[in-house]
């Protein structure tokens, strides 16, 4: 007995110890296919922490036997009887990390794909799509950013994607269908195609403290009193801007130094006394500011955040940031030219922090380097910061030509704030009633993306 006993404890201490659970979270099953039947699928989630699972889309033909479980759980995908093509996806989400399941119901249609909803990076990408099927099929597309190979084909085949990065701060979502060749009786396949949006990269001021610029530059309408922020980082309103007034309805971008409404300080002022803008000798209020006064409303309704969000960056800042870029070769000038732009669009272009350059691009201070629209795309979707250069600036009603000043928040007490140029990268002391752009930034509170 003895004998046995110590041959157990002896087995006991050789035996490996079990493999812990991997990191993250995955599924036995990424893609499941229903009959109009329905019926009961298993499913294993593998994790080594708390997990939850949410159904973005697809009615209430499918459901889970359990939306959240510790560790690796077995669960049951239920799918109602039903007729039709129908898709659901559901994310199963621990911590930080996610994992989709999408369940189909074909109906009748004979053409199956290897997936059906394709997550893209804000950089685009390349994808296959493989087919499976007996008939003549073709493709759909209803969006230019898009590009697809073949149009059509016959059997089993691959179709290839082509997805261009995008220029937008909201999400943008298309389908690509694959349908049979004349034959409007038999449902065609779906594809869900969901890219990614921009956002612009951190940028460290101090060794303690990091900010993040606003999506495009300021605007103003002075006949709703709102302020909102470019469609895109390299819009300007230019020579427009001499319709200024206190009833336009058109937006401007070429504001006077302090006009938040603070003190009547109004940004549709154009006079150019100096004693009818802010006259103190010291710093200013905050809510001379226009991000720390207003809501800034977004093109795109990604949201917006609340007033005192935003607000305009220190001389010492920006300074700062464009020493540090133009020293390391992340910082220089470059001309947008393209066929599908009526002319070239000149800029600064900033790339943030912890990114290189791709292979292939460079960026030389103060001097101008021409990309493409779709090579300004590629940077501008790994977070590089684009200040364009307004061919003009405003004295008054004047429209004076001028490359591509900006206002910080910075007083120097006499009647003038500093600037920066985005053309030249100088920096210096301006009369505060000439009319510059305006590009906002957010601090990031510590241990924040």
């Amino acid at each position: 007995m003895f004998l046995s006993v110590a041959v157990m404890l002896i087995l006991a201490a050789c035996s490996p110890n079990p493999e812990p659970e991997p990191e993250g979270i995955s599924l036995s099953e990424s893609q499941i296919e229903v009959t109009d039947e329905g019926g009961i699928f298993p499913l294993t989630v593998t994790c080594s922490e708390a997990w939850t699972a949410d159904k973005e889309s697809g009615g209430d033909w499918v459901m889970l036997s359990q939306t959240s479980g510790e560790g690796t759980t077995e669960i049951k995908v239920v799918a109602n009887p039903g007729s039709g093509y129908a898709i659901a996806y559901f994310y199963f989400v621990s911590g930080e990390y996610k994992t989709l399941l999408t369940v189909v119901r074909r109906g009748n249609s004979p053409i199956v794909l290897s997936t059906y909803k394709i997550e893209v990076p804000n950089i685009g990408g390349e994808y296959e799509i493989e087919v499976t099927s007996k008939v003549k099929w073709m493709t759909k597309k209803n969006v230019s950013w898009l590009t697809v190979t073949p149009g059509m084909g016959s059997n089993n085949g691959k179709i290839n994607l082509t997805v261009d990065p995008t220029d937008s701060y909201a999400e943008t979502t298309t389908e690509l269908t694959v349908s049979v060749v004349a034959d409007d009786t038999q449902e065609p396949a779906v594809i869900e195609i969901v890219r990614d949006p921009i956002t612009i990269g951190t940028f460290a001021v101090s060794e303690t403290e990091s900010i993040i610029f606003a999506p495009g530059n300021l605007q103003y309408q002075a006949s709703t009193g709102a302020y909102r922020f470019a469609p895109h980082q390299y819009d300007v309103i230019g020579v427009d801007n001499k319709y200024i007034s206190s009833w336009n309805s058109d937006w401007i971008d070429l504001l006077g130094w302090g006009t938040s409404g603070y003190k009547n300080q109004e940004p549709y002022m154009t006079s150019t006394d100096v004693a009818d803008y802010y006259s103190g000798s010291g710093t200013p209020e905050a809510e001379y500011d226009w991000g720390y006064m207003h809501v800034i409303h977004r093109v795109d309704e990604v949201g917006e955040e609340d007033a005192g969000y935003w607000r305009t960056p220190t001389i010492m800042e920006i300074a700062a940031i464009i020493a540090e870029k133009y020293k390391s070769g992340m910082a220089g000038g470059v001309n947008i030219k393209d066929p599908s732009l009526s002319s070239a669009i000149p800029g600064l272009v900033v790339m943030p922090d912890g990114v290189e350059l791709p292979e292939g691009f460079k960026l030389i201070p103060m001097t101008m380097t021409d990309y493409t629209y779709k090579e300004f795309l590629q940077i501008q979707a790994m977070g590089a910061l684009f200040l364009p250069i307004a061919t003009c600036y405003r004295k008054g009603t004047e429209i004076v030509q001028l490359h591509g000043k900006y206002w910080t928040a910075s007083y120097d007490g006499s009647g003038k704030a500093y600037s920066f140029n985005a053309n030249s990268g100088s920096t210096g002391p301006d009369e505060i009633y000439y009319g510059y752009a305006v590009r906002l930034v957010h601090t990031l509170e510590e241990g924040s993306e």
